[in-house]
């Protein structure tokens, strides 16, 4: 996600949180168990160091409805409706589905 507080990709991380941990790797891929030699939880000092990672980015939609009251002279704002779906990321110079490619668009887009 990006630096700022108010970005769908911000707002709506832990749904991105939740579904690649929970959803797809525990329960549709089944990944439960530790590798050898790379413990489940530990300190990140005793992690070992990784070459590539995957990225799951959120393409989210939302329905907003504004509406202004001309006796208070005042707006209202509400969200009507939410769609979350989740994608491999789309990285900068065509890496997609690469945390560092990732980053890398986040940085060049101005949004880290």
């Amino acid at each position: 996600w990006d630096q700022w507080d108010e970005s769908r990709s911000t707002r709506y991380r832990g749904n991105n949180l939740f579904y690649v941990s929970f959803y797809d790797h525990l329960y549709q891929r089944g990944y439960v168990k530790s590798l050898p030699g790379a413990p489940m939880c530990a300190c990140t000092e005793q992690m070992p160091v990784v070459s590539r990672s995957d990225c799951t980015e959120l393409l989210v939609t939302e329905n907003i409805d504004f509406t202004y009251s001309a006796n208070s002279k005042s707006f209202s704002v509400t969200t009507t409706e939410v769609n979350v779906e989740y994608a491999a990321c789309q990285g900068a110079n065509g890496n997609n589905n690469d945390l560092q490619a990732y980053y890398e668009r986040l940085v060049d887009e101005g949004r880290q």
